[in-house]
Formats: C-alpha cells, structure tokens, sequence
C-alpha cells in the first residue's frame, strides 16, 4: 500500500506537503514503467517555476520522462543523490528517491490529485 502522508498523480508521481513544500518524487509503479533509470537531470534551487513548465527529466533505456510543476512556486532542492546515482529512484522511490522539493508560491491543498487509495484503485501496485 502506498503511504496516506501524500497526494498522487495520473503520470505516476507522488506529491507530499510538509512544512509548506512539496517533496515530488515518482511512484513505484512509475519508476517501473520507465525501468532503470540511467540519467537525471533536475531544476536548480532558487528556479522559479510555473504549474506545468519542466522541472527536468529523467531517463531510462526505455524512455524519457519529463517532470511536470504541480504549482507555481520556486525550487528548494533538487535531490543530488538522485543526479549522481539515478537507480536510487528504483530502489527507493518514496524515501531517498525523491526528486525536488517546492515551495508554492499560493497555497497548495492537492485537492484535484488522487489519494494513496485512488491511486492504487485505478492502478494496482506491482
């Protein structure tokens, strides 16, 4: 079961708000459909950023996945680990795995994402 503490998206990333940021990361089932990934290139902290816009990518001999802002807002961190060592978005992807943290710039409530059990109904773990 995927954890309650954060909201979920059709495109397979997790969301989760805390201390007015949002750490976005991929879902399990999202790290699986791309397989290994082998490459990540993330935004900058400081980049300010709009609902929609590129965060970056990441890659994997089977695809590339852009990473799509919930928010307008601005960058706090982008996950080092993850840019030098992609696969910890595979072997961690809702702990050390995380992508980017944001701070909105307009409260975020996560209203219009799915919950853990939305999520899991319409696609079931693997």
């Amino acid at each position: 079961m995927l954890p309650d503490d954060r909201f979920y998206t059709e495109n397979h990333f997790w969301l989760r708000l805390e201390n007015d940021e949002i750490t976005l990361g991929l879902t399990p089932r999202g790290a699986d459909d791309l397989g290994e990934l082998n490459f990540a290139e993330l935004a900058q902290p400081g980049q300010t950023v709009q609902e929609g816009q590129s965060l970056g990518v990441v890659e994997s001999v089977k695809s590339v996945q852009e990473l799509l802002c919930p928010c307008d807002g601005t960058v706090v961190e982008s996950n080092a680990l993850v840019v030098q060592n992609p696969e910890i978005v595979n072997e961690s992807p809702l702990e050390r795995g995380w992508l980017l943290k944001i701070r909105p710039s307009q409260d975020f409530d996560g209203r219009a994402l799915l919950s853990s059990e939305a999520y899991t109904q319409k696609w079931p773990q693997i």
